[in-house]
């Protein structure tokens, strides 16, 4: 506001989110939450999911803020849909793109830009468990009636050493301050064996166990289907290949038209590539497949069904957030004069 010399108060969703109380998927304060606190929603910023220009420094235009976390990601990495950004400083994150909305016990969802996500994992001690090497060696020095000063250069040849000598190090978990599915973790040092209990095989191991860390919360994108851009690229490509296929298959299967079929992605999911296999397979066979797309609202689903007379309906999910939506869209089509049969699909009712 000082910079552009305006009364108006705004700032991005990955800045507001921040201040709690904040729907990261509506990009919206909770005011029904906030009012039962008694807080006047005037005391909110106005708040913005795009880069807006608020005004202007010198004739030089100023956006809204963005968060810190978002501001980096943007500031070292080339390509915003193809690269992984990692932090380290006296804690530890790893940061990615991702187009779906699913947070776990150690994976934080943040607003981007661009309707994006920032997918993000934090470790608790990070960087500070080098800190708590360099203490240690120093405590020793003071102790040993050396001069108080800092160790970091002499560990950081003790770890380079140990490095290019191929020493294996020991094997440390630097979860000093727990984890945040798991507040109660706490670190360890193992391996020990006469040949490695030495200064620079625990650098090398605290150093090593920093990147662990990091690395575990990188793997949990992927199981937990955090959607990465290589993900996305391959969903993209498969779409692609979708089209081949089916201008291959057109011809080859039941000329006789069935159906109709109702089939779609529920409210708040994006992904559709199992639909699509689905769809194309049924529309060889000679369905009449009535396609509603992706994050598709139950009442839209509900009046096709009626507007259509479809006896079947098929509705796919992937995030489990979605699952609400799903059953709602199938408490909604079961409680109609003639409800159809209704088939369900996706990982997020599919066994294991």
């Amino acid at each position: 506001m000082k910079i552009c010399k305006t009364n108006k108060v705004a700032t991005h969703t990955s800045v507001a989110s921040s201040f709690g109380l904040f729907d990261i998927e509506k990009g919206e304060f909770m005011y029904d939450k906030l009012a039962l606190l008694g807080i006047d929603k005037s005391f909110l910023p106005g708040v913005t999911a795009d880069s807006v220009i608020i005004g202007k420094c010198r004739e030089i235009p100023v956006s809204v803020p963005l968060g810190d976390n978002q501001a980096s990601f943007l500031g070292s990495v080339n390509n915003n849909q193809d690269s992984i950004l990692v932090n380290i400083g006296t804690g530890s994150q790893i940061s990615a793109v991702s187009e779906g909305f699913e947070p776990t016990s150690d994976i934080e969802i943040r607003p981007f830009i661009e309707g994006k996500y920032l997918a993000c994992g934090s470790a608790l001690c990070g960087g500070f468990a080098y800190s708590m090497v360099e203490t240690f060696f120093r405590n020793y020095m003071v102790s040993a009636g050396m001069q108080d000063v800092t160790q970091y250069k002499i560990i950081n040849q003790l770890a380079l050493d140990a490095y290019e000598n191929g020493e294996k190090g020991l094997d440390v978990d630097v979860s000093f301050f727990g984890k945040r599915s798991d507040p109660s973790k706490r670190g360890s040092i193992k391996m020990i064996d006469r040949e490695n209990f030495t200064p620079s095989a625990l650098v090398l191991g605290v150093l090593r166990g920093m990147c662990n860390e990091l690395y575990e919360l990188y793997e949990g994108f992927e199981e937990k289907k955090m959607f990465l851009p290589q993900l996305l690229m391959s969903a993209e490509a498969a779409k692609a290949a979708f089209e081949v296929i089916k201008s291959h298959m057109a011809g080859s299967g039941n000329t006789a038209k069935r159906g109709p079929i109702v089939i779609a992605t529920v409210h708040g999911d994006i992904h559709d590539i199992g639909k699509n296999i689905v769809k194309l397979l049924l529309e060889n066979y000679g369905f009449d497949v009535i396609d509603l797309g992706k994050d598709v609202p139950t009442k839209a689903v509900v009046d096709a069904v009626v507007s259509h007379h479809a006896p079947l309906v098929g509705l796919s999910a992937l995030m489990t957030t979605t699952v609400p939506a799903m059953e709602e869209t199938v408490r909604r089509l079961k409680a109609l004069p003639s409800p159809p049969a209704v088939v369900v699909g996706g990982a997020v009712v599919s066994p294991g």
